[in-house]
């Protein structure tokens, strides 16, 4: 099967990650990659462009450039009939979230939002806790992920901060967002609260709570200006699922006690070993691999999933403008 030509949108940070996955594979091939100014020295190798259609003649494009210009770079995309993974989130506009709502289902067939996190092992542990009812009925999802970006020089001039003015809400909190979505269903109302620890008119922390259709809550804590941490909490009905970036553990069943008579937590029921920065690589390495098998077969992708993947940031956007 003759290779698959790849371009990319986009040169360093989570974009340098996208190419070096595509250099790494044997049946991709690096097409144009778009930048908007001179490359820098270290980047002479690879084949950068400053016109973004020389990138059409890729069978598929990667966008992992900062979300504020996805919209226009989208649009640039118009005419272009192959396949298209825009990192997450997709927009950060809600204006530029209707737009791509009422795109044609042909054209969101052929466009893949990046949540990698929902093909990690982690993700895959919890909804297997869930589906199979191993804690009761689950109500409550809690996570917290940081790290210390917000105290590097240049932290103020970052799109990481975000045109948004959320910070780590929308480059990592969404992650967690969409996970809920998948996990609970449709979110009803979304509520936030950001900080500025490190100083600077963008939040580098802050929490977003979701109350979900279904009655779940979900508990979203992100910091760039905080020790570097990754926890994730499940609570069921009927016991609990506890992540330290490092193991997983199950608790059950809730009616255990002690020899009074009381509430005691519950035995350890399962344990999976799960480093999260191994996984973090994996997850992206399977979101290529899901999204370009489906080029390779011409299969498209459910539209209906394009409009949750887009219209996640749309809570978090309203809740920010309260």
């Amino acid at each position: 099967m003759p290779a698959l030509t790849v371009s990319v949108v986009g040169l360093r940070g989570h974009a340098a990650r996208h190419i070096n996955l595509v250099k790494a594979n044997d049946g991709l091939v690096l097409g144009s990659v778009y930048y908007h100014k001179a490359p820098p020295p270290d980047a002479a190798e690879i084949p950068t462009t400053a016109d973004i259609r020389d990138c059409f003649n890729a069978d598929a494009i990667i966008i992992a450039s900062p979300t504020g210009v996805h919209e226009q770079q989208l649009a640039a995309l118009d005419d272009y009939k192959g396949y298209i993974l825009v990192e997450k989130p997709a927009v950060n506009q809600i204006a530029a979230i209707d737009s791509l709502l009422l795109l044609s289902d042909e054209r969101k067939g052929r466009i893949r939002v990046g949540f990698n996190f929902v093909y990690s092992d982690i993700a895959d542990l919890v909804r297997s806790v869930v589906n199979e009812g191993r804690v009761g009925k689950p109500f409550m999802l809690r996570t917290h992920f940081s790290h210390g970006l917000a105290f590097r020089s240049g932290w103020a001039d970052s799109w990481r901060a975000g045109d948004s003015g959320l910070g780590p809400l929308e480059t990592l909190g969404v992650h967690f967002a969409h996970f809920a979505s998948q996990l609970f269903g449709e979110i009803k109302t979304t509520t936030i609260h950001g900080q500025s620890v490190a100083g600077g008119a963008a939040y580098d922390s802050g929490v977003m709570v979701l109350a979900m259709d279904s009655g779940a809550v979900a508990v979203i804590t992100t910091s760039y200006a905080a020790p570097q941490m990754s926890r994730i909490e499940l609570w069921g009905s009927d016991g609990f699922l506890d992540y330290d970036g490092h193991r997983a553990t199950v608790y059950a069943p809730r009616d255990t006690f002690d020899a009074t008579g009381r509430f005691t937590t519950p035995p350890v029921v399962a344990a999976y070993d799960v480093d999260y920065d191994a996984d973090y690589v994996r997850s992206l390495q399977r979101l290529h691999d899901d999204f370009f098998q489906h080029v390779r077969d011409g299969l498209r992708f459910a539209p209906e999933e394009f409009d949750r993947d887009v219209a996640v940031m749309r809570g978090l956007l309203t809740a920010a403008r309260m």
